[in-house]
């Protein structure tokens, strides 16, 4: 059969899918900077004393480690930028606990302690000093340059683990040479310092940006410390913000510490902000690509024939693609002071015999769906089973670590990960396709937003180090995507700084819902109107979520609306004395929603209670049409290509960060600010969250985008998605989005009657799908019609990609589309029954996703539910 030329885009589309994902040491993972893989040479010299680590790329960079400075001899590292001429590490080096309980840190230690040898190899540079100081102590710095950015690990090599006399941590120190810094938050970056600063020229100001992070996933110690990172120490050229290790190698039960000193940290200098973002180096999840076209829902209501019925509604509007969880699903007691049951001992299900009907629908949709669960402490009301106290962690006393606002005793992490793989066992039993984790997906192990969960118990199997902990929790969110054969959904940061750490779990946490986190500590509906930490008010600056964000995980919504809205957006949008939302949304609600969420690269998403009322509860079911039909194609392009350009309104034009921060020197330049993405496949996005309308120009046609919400999306002849005033509209807003071979979608919002291929005499929304001849037409009471047309044949499905060569090991997440007669097509991967003919050489689960297991060749057969299949086989080989 003849695939037609007309959807080789569509073909292509999903090649470009990042799926692949290799078998890895989850203790070897770091985080590092975006500048670390900056496209350049480097190379190390040694001369006069100094060592030069040089860059070569963009720009060109030369960190300096000069021997003859005495602090830098003393083991109180000194490491000079040449280009920018700063000294972004100033005074950094390890701790040292004596005798007496005091600790002494590298201002104290330096005159004690001797350069003792020096050498490089390869990237690094290797420091031996000795400290002399109750004994004789050997200590090892090992910089190494990765791009732009510096790796400066500090390690004990003699492995000594006693706890006193010995050292207990590192420490960073300042930032020197800087002029004039200043801390640049954006959202998704705050949870480690970002500071653009001056370099005074004879032509005016040169401006870089500096960060610097603590790699916790190679960090011995049990804990970290924040130094001024929400209100840093600022001098006229220093700056002083950072994590620390120091003093936080924390003595174990048996008076010893759980690990030896070894530490690192990462900093980075940059003229682009693109260069100083945090991400890790762990593999992209072969789950991710099954999100990148879907919609997500919340549920939080427990009458399960709603939901069912939801599923048929949204598959008769011609809503395919979606994913959920479902909250409040337990019939298990509240554990008070909580008001809900906090597990882990969520099962049985209220209605369990429905939940499990619902369940097995979603899935014979398509749909992706999990339910909420947590597996962070031991409620005092939880089944014997699930409250074995020798699964709580305890300090060096004994004492167990509570839930700080709950009193619930933590569980050590690899406890919790045996809890999470037998309740989510058992509700894949139930139908669950899914699985969505509270509180451990966007914080950190020893200060998540609970508590600390590292144990100093001699001799207990849980986690005591950084390394350890990361290590066990990413094992445990692995194996719980591969129990339930799907992706792993979960809780986002809300409103603190340093809970802000998604970025930990890129790889195993393939969505979170993506809050707008100010740093404000509360919900936006708490905050006062006009507040500058509401998230519509905050700076507008989508560097990160779109350079790594968007990159490594499929983040979905602003939150819940509560956490979004607030008395700043006004009463058409919340009540002005709660300042709780106006549910149904309005559609004031449901522009600025949509605006934030394509500024920030989201997913889709909506609150529902199901379909048991018009409203859904949360939204009208136009409006989730609405929701769907103006993200579903738009994302799908967004997500599975990489951002090429920014640029911001400013000026009169349209600039890159650097321009106008470099102007400016203020993030307060980028509240309610115009943006303009471009990327490599061709798609171009346009969002006026200006105070004024904006009119663009693009395929030859003037777009006026209204202020504060209006957007356009398009790549020629694939997408044309605008919530704008077009020509012919007469002055009118209107929301329109044509995806080739997709859908056509419309609403004259009561004031015009149609646009491109579509009209209406409601003059609300209707929208044609191109698969399965679905037309759908809202009357002037907001009621649905739907009319079934000749749908077209099925030719083909499409399995990409085509021939996989994997290492044992490896694992890629595999597409399926459904190719059809009038050109269109559908992803159905989650619509077909996957089948591996030789499970010794790779396996492949319900999620399409492929295990390779041995050495060999092996085909994979998809087969529709009927049994048939006219998807031809792929062969995977490994070797």
């Amino acid at each position: 059969m003849k695939i037609s030329a007309a959807l080789s885009w569509l073909v292509a589309l999903f090649l470009m899918l990042p799926g692949l994902a290799h078998a890895t040491d989850l203790s070897a993972e770091r985080l590092q900077f975006t500048g670390a893989d900056a496209a350049g040479s480097t190379s190390i010299s040694f001369a006069n004393n100094i060592y030069s680590l040089s860059f070569s790329g963009d720009e060109v960079l030369t960190w300096q480690i000069d021997l003859s400075d005495p602090q830098t001899a003393g083991g109180s590292l000194r490491i000079r930028e040449l280009s920018s001429d700063s000294w972004p590490m100033d005074g950094a080096g390890f701790v040292f606990k004596d005798p007496g309980g005091l600790f002494w840190f590298p201002k104290d230690n330096y005159k004690k302690t001797t350069l003792v040898g020096h050498s490089f190899s390869g990237k690094t540079v290797t420091l031996d000093y000795r400290l002399d100081f109750y004994g004789s102590h050997p200590v090892r710095y090992e910089i190494t340059q990765e791009g732009k950015a510096l790796r400066v690990r500090m390690l004990d090599p003699t492995l000594n683990t006693v706890a006193s006399a010995n050292f207990s941590g590192i420490y960073y120190g300042s930032s020197t040479g800087v002029e004039s810094p200043k801390l640049i938050r954006m959202q998704g970056a705050q949870a480690w310092p970002i500071v653009l600063f001056r370099k005074p020229t004879s032509f005016g100001n040169d401006h870089y940006f500096m960060a610097n992070a603590l790699d916790m996933f190679q960090c011995n110690t049990a804990d970290y410390g924040v130094f001024t990172l929400n209100n840093p120490s600022i001098g006229p050229d220093s700056i002083v913000s950072y994590y620390t290790t120091s003093t936080l190698y924390k003595p174990m039960s048996n008076g010893l510490l759980a690990a030896p000193l070894d530490d690192t940290y990462l900093v980075v200098v940059s003229h682009r902000i693109k260069d100083v973002l945090l991400t890790s180096t762990a593999p992209p999840s072969p789950y991710r690509t099954l999100l990148v076209n879907r919609m997500f829902f919340n549920g939080p209501e427990h009458v399960w024939s709603y939901y069912s019925g939801m599923f048929d509604l949204y598959i008769a509007n011609g809503m395919y693609n979606l994913t959920g969880y479902l909250f409040n699903w337990s019939n298990a007691g509240i554990d008070a002071p909580a008001t809900i049951n906090v597990g882990p001992d969520w099962l049985p299900a209220v209605d369990q015999a429905g939940f499990a009907a619902m369940l097995t629908k979603g899935r014979m949709f398509g749909a992706l769906v999990g339910a909420y669960t947590a597996f962070n402490c031991a409620p005092p009301n939880a089944p014997p089973a699930f409250n074995d106290p020798n699964d709580f962690v305890r300090d060096a006393f004994g004492t167990v670590k509570l839930y700080g606002s709950l009193g619930f005793p933590l569980l050590g992490i690899e406890a919790a990960a045996k809890y999470a793989e037998s309740e989510i066992g058992e509700l894949k039993q139930l139908g669950a396709s899914a699985a969505y984790v509270d509180i451990q997906t966007y914080g950190n192990i020893s200060k998540a937003p609970d508590g600390d969960h590292m144990d100093q118990q001699s001799g207990s199997p849980w986690a005591k180090t950084l390394k350890q902990g990361f290590a066990a929790q990413k094992s445990c969110f692995r194996n719980t995507r591969d129990l339930i054969e799907g992706p792993l959904l979960g809780e986002g940061s809300i409103g603190t700084v340093n809970s802000n750490q998604e970025y930990l779990w890129y790889g195993y946490v393939d969505s979170v819902q993506r809050v707008i986190n100010t740093g404000a500590g509360t919900s936006a509906s708490q905050l006062p109107a006009g507040s500058p930490s509401a998230p519509t008010n905050w700076p507008i600056i989508p560097e990160y979520e779109w350079r790594v964000a968007a990159q490594k995980q499929v983040n979905h919504g602003n939150g819940f609306h509560d956490r979004f809205f607030g008395p700043s957006d006004g009463p058409g949008i919340v009540n002005m004395s709660t300042g709780q939302p106006i549910f149904p949304l309005t559609q004031d609600a449901m522009d600025l929603y949509q605006a934030f969420n394509i500024t920030y690269g989201h997913a889709g998403y909506v609150t529902t209670n199901g379909t048991q009322q018009a409203t859904e509860g949360y939204i009208t079911r136009p409006g989730s049409a609405q929701t769907y039909f103006m993200s579903n194609a738009l994302q799908t392009y967004y997500f599975t290509s990489p951002v090429i350009t920014i640029r911001y309104l400013h000026d009169g034009s349209f600039k890159s960060f650097e321009s106008v921060i470099s102007v400016s020197e203020s993030t307060e330049t980028f509240r309610h600010i115009p943006v303009a993405m471009a990327f490599a496949n061709g798609l171009r996005i346009y969002v006026n969250h200006g105070p004024a309308p904006l009119n663009i120009h693009e395929g030859g046609i003037t777009y006026t985008l209204p202020a504060k919400t209006g957007f356009w999306a398009g790549i020629p002849g694939l997408l044309n998605c605008f919530s704008a005033i077009a020509p012919g509209t007469n002055g009118k807003r209107i929301d329109y989005c044509l995806a080739t071979g997709q859908y056509e979608y419309f609403n004259g919002r009561g004031a015009v009657g149609g646009y491109g291929g579509i009209a209406t005499a409601a003059k609300r929304s209707k929208w044609v799908v191109f698969p399965t001849s679905i037309t759908v037409t809202e009357d002037a009471a907001g009621l649905l019609d739907h009319v079934q047309g000749v749908p077209p044949t099925l030719t083909s499905i499409q399995i990409d990609p085509k021939q996989p060569l994997l290492a044992p090991g490896e694992r890629i997440g595999l597409r399926a589309i459904a190719l059809f007669s009038n050109g269109s097509a559908l992803d159905v991967t989650t619509l077909l029954d996957w089948h591996s003919a030789k499970s010794g050489v790779v396996t492949v689960n319900a999620s399409a996703v492929l295990d390779a297991v041995g050495i060999g060749s092996a085909k994979i057969y998809a087969i529709l539910p009927d049994g048939s299949s006219v998807a031809q086989p792929i062969q995977v080989t490994v070797q």
